[in-house]
């Protein structure tokens, strides 16, 4: 019985996401797991061409409004304990000759198995391989570990996990973040490895497209469509640590999580410590590019030893950015809290 899915949400059509589609299939039958997909793109010659192609393959046809929605369909429709999700521009492949991490074996307080990563742009082949699992048995040294070893992307998000955990961090964030900003990938991925230590199989090779994130223009240019599509303005790269600092707290705060009340409380702890510290350090390099009321906020924050009472000051800062945003995240904060 398989114990993985490859879940792929996709909204490219037929030909522009066949080679990606067929790598995932492939890759399914050589690890006897299967294949999710859950297409949006409307393009009917696709649906015909996959819908009953391999007893491997579940097809799903998706009317989901957004990439995060498809996502969330996607590893909704999976059935096995654990997902692989994969971008329809992505690659993924097998090296037959190293043997892979046993799933049915994997101990209970890991989160799941990292490929073997390799950073893709057009033109210039690989540009970076992530080679590493996380190790630590803290939270606080797995977010720190992750930190050291991530090397300027977040390429390890697309890892294999535990489906039930991801999906519920999935729909907590497309159903009820205040937000809902692609950046959120970066919290999602710290808060994952926060939850458990992940394995290393280098003999499952994923091939991520960096194309749009290619150089220091289209990395702004991105940003921008982001911070756009979010109702954000321009400037919120200067808060994204910030941003993100706050996401990760409430992910990690939340009921239900797979953390022990001890190990909540670790996270918390170097979230509101090393990950907010992030975005005060920056405030303090570079006061000129952010408003008094925030530096005052920013210098009663960072004698602050208290996690709570650092995390709501936090909340105070969002509204620098965009007023409102510091109520609509402690509504957020309290419906979370809440189950």
């Amino acid at each position: 019985m398989p114990l993985l899915s490859i879940c792929m949400p996709t909204k490219r059509n037929l030909e522009a996401s066949r080679r990606a589609i067929l790598e995932a299939l492939a890759v399914a039958e050589a690890r006897d797991a299967v294949l999710v997909l859950s297409d949006n793109s409307g393009d009917a010659a696709k649906r015909a061409y996959w819908e009953n192609r391999s007893p491997r393959i579940v097809y799903h046809l998706s009317e989901a409004p957004s990439a995060f929605h498809n996502f969330l369909e996607a590893v909704t429709v999976a059935t096995t304990p654990f997902i692989l999700v994969l971008g329809d521009d992505d690659g993924l492949r097998v090296d037959p000759s190293i043997i892979p991490v046993d799933l049915a074996t994997l101990p209970a307080d890991f989160m799941g198995v990292r490929p073997l990563t390799e950073v893709h742009v057009t033109g210039h082949g690989v540009v970076r391989r992530k080679d590493f699992g996380i190790e630590e048995l803290t939270p606080t040294g797995r977010i720190r570990e992750f930190s050291q070893k991530s090397g300027g992307d977040n390429s390890a998000f697309y890892s294999i996990f535990r489906r039930d955990v991801y999906r519920d961090l999935l729909k907590l964030f497309v159903e009820r973040h205040p937000i809902r900003a692609n950046f959120i990938d970066w919290a999602f991925s710290l808060a994952l490895f926060s939850y458990g230590r992940m394995a290393y199989d280098p003999g499952l090779i994923y091939a991520y497209n960096a194309d749009q994130w290619a150089s220091i223009e289209l990395t702004k240019a991105r940003n921008r469509e982001i911070f756009a599509a979010a109702g954000l303005p321009e400037h919120t790269d200067l808060y994204q640590p910030l941003l993100m600092a706050v996401d990760l707290f409430i992910f990690v705060a939340r009921p239900g999580t797979p953390l022990t009340r001890e190990d909540a409380l670790n996270a918390i702890s170097v979230t509101a410590g090393d990950v907010m510290n992030g975005f005060l350090n920056q405030v303090t390099r570079e006061p000129e590019k952010y408003p008094q009321r925030l530096r005052y906020l920013v210098e009663l924050a960072l004698p602050e030893t208290d996690a709570f009472a650092r995390f709501q000051l936090g909340l105070v800062m969002l509204d620098d950015l965009k007023p409102g945003l510091k109520d609509a995240y402690a509504a957020f904060f309290q419906s979370t809290m809440q189950g």
